[in-house]
């Protein structure tokens, strides 16, 4: 096994990959809503021309039923949508997403070489297992220190 020469990405060419990503991840998570919100209300046949108004109860109702729902399932085609933009794109030819692409990164395996696409996977799996659990930590702190004011 012959380890890789290449040298670990500053802080700011990683920080920049990070931000265009996240970009990115965004402007997708933004369709996925949109295409999910109105595929929702006109299952629910909800009058979606009639809603330039904010006095519709229809729609306030079915938002009101449809917000629980709608977290949790964003929540997980969120975390899909990521982790398949990062492994499709880190286990291809670029080795890298958009962001590391612009930045000159590439994702290796210890030899230097394309990681697979099930090991990318399981990179975001594991991403996305310690973003929960630190996100669990902060907002635990933060009721903890709320609680304690009052």
């Amino acid at each position: 096994m012959t380890k890789s020469k290449a040298t670990p990405a500053a802080f700011s060419h990683r920080l920049g990959a990070y931000l265009i990503d996240y970009f990115i991840i965004l402007v997708l998570y933004g369709i996925g809503f949109l295409g999910i919100s109105i595929g929702f209300f006109v299952l629910h046949g909800v009058d979606l021309s009639n809603s330039a108004t904010y006095s519709n109860p229809q729609l306030d109702q079915v938002w009101k039923d449809f917000l629980p729902v709608l977290r949790t399932f964003l929540f997980v085609v969120c975390t899909i949508i990521h982790a398949l933009y990062a492994a499709l794109l880190e286990s291809s030819r670029w080795q890298a997403t958009v962001g590391k692409r612009l930045f000159g990164l590439q994702v290796t395996n210890i030899d230097g070489k394309r990681i697979s696409f099930k090991n990318a996977l399981l990179r975001e799996a594991v991403r996305a297992i310690c973003s929960i659990v630190v996100i669990g930590y902060i907002i635990n702190i933060v009721m903890v220190l709320l609680t304690d004011m009052h």
